[in-house]
């Protein structure tokens, strides 16, 4: 059992070949209430959300990345009333069909710096 509660980190991809990959890779660690509350919201047909949370770090070779930590979602309206939203679904360039998301409600008007 690790002594940090689950979180995860987000790193430059440094091994980025063309514009098509990611700029940023990592992973992230969900806590059990966390898990439970995004199948509680498939069940009830809507796309699933989390809350993050994200800390600008340093690693001790001098490479910055995000420390992540995820929370249950709780909507702007305190958790009032969770709109459904059903996903829909969108074909592909190559005519494959993939999942489309409703836009995000929530903006962000922070950057991220990396210099």
């Amino acid at each position: 059992m690790s002594a940090y509660p689950p979180s995860g980190t987000l790193w430059v991809n440094n091994n980025k070949a063309n514009d098509r990959q990611p700029d940023y890779r990592g992973e992230i660690e969900f806590p059990n209430d966390v898990v439970e509350d995004l199948y509680a919201q498939m069940k009830k047909g809507e796309v699933p959300k989390a809350s993050l949370v994200g800390w600008r770090r340093e690693s001790k070779a001098g490479n910055k990345f995000l420390s992540l930590s995820a929370k249950v979602w709780v909507p702007k309206d305190g958790g009032q009333q969770r709109a459904p939203q059903q996903r829909q679904p969108d074909s592909t360039p190559h005519g494959r069909q993939q999942e489309r998301r409703a836009p995000a409600q929530q903006t962000f008007d922070d950057e991220i710096p990396f210099d």
